[in-house]
């Protein structure tokens, strides 16, 4: 199994074809930003992190070896303003002996724990998180004509893990 350049322990994802955003995401929107509100929850060791969802457009031939990865920007606000910004690789394909040819849209789900995010010195305060999604090749380079449609949040905590 080849590992996922740049992306932390305890990240996971499937990417599969696919063109709708599941239902269970409570914050979703056409488009590859949004902007959640966060809850006091947050702001305790009960978050565990995100499920992230994205569908990238791949109405025109997609043909690589290299694959592509879905690069999500944190954009974290506090009560105060103050914003900080973080970036994780949350999902895509790689395969790199193989030429895949990807001619429809693409669903990506992932998990990120966001531990840097939670380590953060804004992490107490925090009152929202603009979120965005790009899709990008594996050398970090976009790719211009293949984007974000729709994206899907679910903030994952420990409440939610005991029900």
């Amino acid at each position: 199994m080849k590992q996922m350049p740049f992306v932390l322990p305890g990240t996971s994802s499937v990417c599969f074809p696919g063109r709708n955003v599941p239902d269970w995401f409570v914050n979703q929107t056409q488009g590859f930003s949004l902007t959640i509100k966060l809850p006091t929850q947050c702001a305790s060791n009960q978050f565990l992190g995100f499920v992230l969802c994205a569908v990238v457009d791949f109405g025109y031939l997609f043909k690589s070896s290299d694959g592509f990865q879905v690069n999500c920007i944190y954009h974290i606000k506090n009560e105060y303003g103050d914003s900080h910004h973080l970036q994780s690789y949350f999902g895509g394909w790689f395969d790199g002996e193989h030429v895949r040819e990807v001619s429809n849209d693409m669903l990506v789900l992932g998990y990120d724990p966001c531990l840097e995010f939670t380590e953060s010195y804004l992490f107490g305060k925090c009152s929202e998180v603009v979120i965005e999604f790009y899709s990008e090749d594996r050398n970090n380079n976009p790719l211009k004509s293949y984007n974000v449609i729709k994206c899907g949040v679910c903030l994952l905590s420990a409440e939610d893990d005991n029900s």
